[in-house]
């Protein structure tokens, strides 16, 4: 994971820096993943992403990440002692932000997220791709000119059987 993570970042950058108002970022992101079946899991995924301004108020965000180990999964409240992944994690979004201070801003955004999850194949064998909605909020400080950190919730809604909510904290570089 950490070499596809550097990989994507290092070969991606040059594209990114001929771009305005451009950033690259990385996130940590615990998540929980439930659907009406009663299964939960929860994933720890770390990202890379592209966020580009289209103007003051309005940005795009690229991100793609994976998560970092297995989870135990439940259903119903019950260990199934079986665990679960996040194999991949996509997402793109725009997002309106609304300046506070010089540093200070917030954010509100509105996207696409597709996400593979699979068991790890012991009692479940689950694998479930899904593509869907993404509705989230956030805030950013500036801690330099070209450096951000920003924190993250995000709702990601696929179908009325399966979501995932996140919180992100994530750390941006300008170019």
């Amino acid at each position: 994971m950490k070499k596809i993570l550097a990989i994507a970042l290092l070969t991606s950058a040059p594209a990114f820096a001929s771009t305005p108002g451009s950033n690259i970022s990385i996130e940590y992101t615990p998540t929980t993943i439930t659907t009406n079946k009663g299964f939960e899991t929860e994933a720890n995924i770390i990202s890379v992403g592209f966020h580009s301004y289209l103007n003051n108020n309005v940005s795009s965000k690229f991100l793609v990440g994976m998560s970092k180990g297995t989870q135990q999964v439940d259903i119903n409240g019950v260990d199934t002692r079986d665990e679960a992944r996040v194999k991949y994690i996509v997402s793109t979004d725009l997002r309106y932000e609304y300046p506070l201070t010089n540093d200070f801003s917030t954010y509100a955004l509105l996207g696409a997220t597709l996400a593979k999850v699979e068991t790890d194949k012991n009692i479940l064998n689950e694998s479930r791709t899904d593509f869907g909605l993404k509705l989230g909020a956030g805030a950013s400080y500036a801690l330099s000119k070209n450096t951000a950190v920003y924190l993250e919730v995000n709702q990601n809604l696929y179908k009325s059987d399966f979501e995932i909510q996140s919180f992100s904290l994530g750390f941006k570089y300008s170019f």
